[in-house]
């Protein structure tokens, strides 16, 4: 492993690129906004969605089309790793011993768009509107992670030297868990050592603000199925058998309280006690719940409660979901008893909780219902992770991404969703810390995904920025 080359531990000194050249930068950004969106647009109309147990070939398209454009950067070792199943993108640019190695992050792999009707344009004919792209993975993660790529032409091509080695993983599988990355740390760990890795995902703060964050909630994904009859029944048998609907509801109100506390036996026992530099940042943390209830109109409103006490339970607490239930045929009016009920559960863990510790405890208690093993199916799992929030880049770079978005960030010691490559490059020993890009209603996983031009923008400067400041911070001589 790469041993971590801290020139001084309580901060950044000043950047290594100097003002004239931070200008050539900037200028290169604004005069290359067409070819930017452009970049951006060749990706967007690759329809990249992730299956867990098939082959998407959109994926290789997009995974050759992402080594060509690493080739074209000098990476002469960019190639396509992983399985067709789920392909990873893999590069580097510079071997200088004198400068520390980043290796940045992205995902190229989509959630399904679902319903056509659900878009006001195609999801995969990105187009522009009010200032905004939209398009399937504009916000999550193309636009994100091709900033960074972006922000490596602008040195070059405003002769400024890169102040860092680079490393690249782009990763095919994200969304449903990463499977090839864990493959990738057992059988060529070399490939992802570096001194720190950067990523940028996710939403800005719901304030606008940009964030930096230093972790994540693991997951936990699994299929319930319920069973009551053998087949579909006509419901003038409705009062006297079993509706496999109404007994998985039964079931699915056992698992949590009214207020979402987890009701599974033993959950809590191995969450780690948030420490008081935690909490110190949950205070700092500007309120969301206006925010949150201008966005959604959630009906019931959301609960009236302290900020702190709110974020703690946004991104600090475990939590289970339900992300849909299948039962029955909707198509048709059919009067029916449903024999069968198919219930997907998210469960996000934080630090000290396991995948399978939470499978088990959710298996044991479903068994009192008489769920049988085999009807309970965990899709994929991601363990929590989290970067210390003292650690001594996170200033730094937090002040970097202040400098390209002209406000400083929200430092947030974990992300209320799911991060498969932190788990990973944790399990390295790695540090690991991200930034958000784009604007909090990116509609992300919904439809109408967009990313603001402006956002795009300011991506590829703070990207450029936190180059500069991880060679200036780790740098030798």
């Amino acid at each position: 492993m790469l041993r971590t080359r801290m020139r001084c531990q309580q901060g950044i000194k000043g950047s290594s690129v100097k003002q004239a050249e931070w200008e050539a930068i900037q200028a290169w950004v604004d005069q290359k906004e067409e070819y930017a969106v452009s970049s951006l647009m060749s990706l967007l109309v690759i329809p990249t969605v992730a299956y867990p147990d098939r082959a998407n070939p959109s994926l290789t398209e997009c995974a050759r089309a992402l080594v060509d454009r690493l080739r074209a950067l000098g990476a002469k070792d960019a190639r396509i790793a992983g399985s067709e199943l789920h392909p990873l993108v893999l590069g580097s640019l510079g071997d200088d011993a004198g400068k520390p190695t980043l290796l940045v992050y992205g995902h190229f792999d989509v959630v399904d768009p679902g319903p056509q009707i659900d878009w006001q344009s195609d999801p995969f004919s990105p187009t522009i509107r009010n200032g905004r792209v939209y398009g399937r993975g504009s916000g999550d993660n193309k636009g994100q992670f091709i900033a960074h790529l972006l922000a490596v032409e602008a040195f070059q091509e405003s002769g400024v030297g890169l102040p860092v080695n680079l490393k690249f993983v782009f990763d095919g599988a994200e969304e449903i868990g990463s499977p090839s990355l864990a493959e990738l740390r057992s059988q060529d760990e070399q490939s992802m050592l570096a001194d720190l890795v950067y990523a940028a995902d996710g939403s800005a703060h719901e304030s606008g603000q940009p964030k930096v964050l230093l972790g994540s909630r693991g997951v936990v994904f699994v299929e319930v199925m319920v069973r009551t009859l053998r087949r579909r029944a006509h419901s003038q048998y409705a009062g006297v058998l079993p509706n496999a609907v109404w007994r998985a509801l039964e079931i699915m109100a056992s698992l949590r309280d009214p207020r979402g506390r987890v009701l599974v036996r033993g959950f809590y026992e191995d969450v780690l006690p948030t420490t008081s530099y935690e909490m110190e940042l949950l205070t700092r943390l500007p309120p969301v719940r206006s925010e949150l209830t201008r966005e959604f109109e959630p009906v019931p409103p959301l609960p009236d409660e302290p900020a702190q006490e709110f974020n703690a339970r946004l991104l600090m607490e475990p939590v289970i979901n339900i992300a849909g239930i299948q039962a029955g045929d909707l198509s048709i009016h059919q009067t029916v008893v449903p024999d069968s009920c198919m219930v997907q559960l998210d469960i996000g863990i934080v630090p000290g909780q396991s995948v399978a510790r939470t499978m088990q405890l959710l298996r044991d208690h479903l068994s009192a219902f008489s769920i049988e093993p085999e009807d309970v199916h965990m899709v994929f799992g991601v363990e929590p992770a989290q970067t210390p929030p003292d650690h001594p880049l996170v200033v730094p770079i937090a002040n970097a991404v202040g400098r390209a978005w002209g406000v400083p960030p929200v430092v947030v010691n974990r992300f209320a969703a799911f991060s498969p490559h932190h788990a990973n490059w944790q399990a390295l020993g790695i540090p690991v810390i991200s930034a958000s890009y784009a604007q909090p209603d990116q509609s992300n996983h919904a439809p109408n995904e967009n990313l603001s031009l402006e956002n795009f923008r300011k991506s590829i400067l703070a990207s450029a920025a936190v180059f500069d400041t991880v060679g200036t911070a780790l740098g030798v001589g």
